[in-house]
């Protein structure tokens, strides 16, 4: 089997040699690539998903690719796909977790965000998924698991900026500065 990266650079993550992959591409439509998300086209990348799942319909990848497109600007949407995704394709349900989390977070639902993006974090740890688990602890007063949380986060990223964070985030509004301020609660700086 080939080594991880070179699977995700070639479009196939899955490692089977992109069986759903190349039939989308022959009719026309690619699973959205995170560049999207990395250049804030998320219009783009929800439309590109919304195609590829009009064509493959059980393709869990093309639910979390639209989840993940959806998240910052329709949270109710996006925990749909995510959850439609998670079902679809339960191995993969970590991954998947992430955009899940984010959309109870951005609605609210901190108590139902946390154990989403602790399954994240268990699949793949990183630390956007600790940044926002962090901001959910703080939102409902758990502050001694939120300031472990930042610990965890620092002890990853030595050289870690909230700031720096801040400015590469999406989010918008009162949303954000609320949970950058919930960030900056824990330590985080």
């Amino acid at each position: 089997m080939e080594p991880r990266s070179s699977r995700f650079r070639t479009g196939d993550p899955t490692g089977t040699k992109g069986y759903c992959y190349r039939r989308l591409e022959c009719r026309g439509a690619r699973i959205p690539e995170l560049v999207l998300h990395r250049h804030r086209a998320f219009d783009l990348a929800a439309s590109t998903a919304e195609r590829a799942i009009a064509l493959e319909p059980n393709l869990a990848f093309a639910y979390s690719a639209l989840a993940f497109a959806l998240v910052y600007s329709k949270p109710a949407e996006a925990l749909a796909a995510a959850q439609k995704g998670i079902r679809l394709d339960p191995l993969m349900s970590g991954l998947y977790a992430f955009p899940e989390g984010l959309a109870y977070a951005y609605m609210g639902q901190c108590d139902k965000a946390i154990p989403a993006l602790k399954s994240y974090i268990a699949y793949l740890n990183i630390i956007p998924g600790r940044l926002y688990l962090v901001a959910c602890y703080v939102e409902l007063g758990r502050d001694r698991e939120a300031h472990a949380e930042a610990a965890e986060v620092m002890r990853m990223s030595p050289q870690f900026s909230l700031a720096a964070q801040k400015q590469m985030s999406p989010l918008k509004g009162p949303l954000k500065e609320r949970f950058f301020g919930d960030m900056a609660k824990a330590g985080l700086k």
